[in-house]
């Protein structure tokens, strides 16, 4: 309900999102030799979460702009960047989970089958 009163808030695209929680993790960004240019703040790291929920016509726009250019994108917001389209940051949930594996389905039962608040 909350991501719907966003978009009738003019809010679009909104897209969830959870703070990066691995600690053994450091992230880098590389140049293209793989040398390290730096490493990057884990605090101000997010991970997207899906589903992405844009606006069909704004969509549409974004892909025929790709096409046009021929630019490189990695998902449906990375699209709308390119229109230099405002995208707005919703805190998700990290039991919002993209089911792709074997292992991300026993996950999702395990989620499903807590009670809510549960979190063991």
């Amino acid at each position: 309900m909350h991501i719907i009163n966003l978009i009738r808030n003019k809010f679009s695209p909104p897209i969830d999102l959870v703070k990066i929680q691995s600690y053994f993790l450091i992230f880098v960004q590389a140049n293209s030799e793989s040398f390290v240019v730096r490493t990057l703040d884990r605090k101000t790291l997010w991970e997207m979460q899906t589903p992405q929920v844009i606006k069909p016509e704004l969509l549409k726009k974004g892909f025929e702009l790709v096409n046009r250019e021929g630019l490189e994108v990695t998902d449906d917001v990375s699209i709308v960047e390119h229109l230099k389209h405002p995208v707005y940051i919703t805190e998700g949930s990290y039991t919002n989970i993209k089911v792709t594996t074997p292992d991300d389905l026993l996950l999702a039962e395990r989620i499903l089958s807590m009670s809510p608040g549960d979190s063991s």
